[in-house]
C-alpha cells in the first residue's frame, strides 16, 4: 500500500473567502482540489446563477472589478 499517495488523497485545506472592501470573513470552506481549482468552482457562472448569500456577494464583487 503507498501511504504517501494515500495521504496526498486525503489531504483538505481550510479556506476563507475575504471582503476585499471590509477585509471581513465571508466564506469559509474546506477542499481537497487545489485552491485556484476550488476558486474557480465558486466564480463558475452556472454556480453563480443560485441565490445564496456568498454567491450574491461574489456577483457584487464581480461587477465591482
Amino acid at each position: 500500500m503507498d501511504t504517501k499517495n494515500m495521504v496526498k488523497k486525503s489531504m483538505m485545506i481550510i479556506y476563507v473567502l475575504i471582503d476585499p472592501t471590509t477585509n471581513q470573513i465571508r466564506y469559509v470552506g474546506k477542499t481537497s482540489q487545489t485552491l485556484k481549482q476550488r476558486l474557480n468552482n465558486h466564480l463558475a457562472p452556472a454556480r453563480l446563477k443560485k441565490d445564496s448569500a456568498k454567491n450574491v456577494w461574489l456577483r457584487s464583487l464581480k461587477v465591482a472589478l
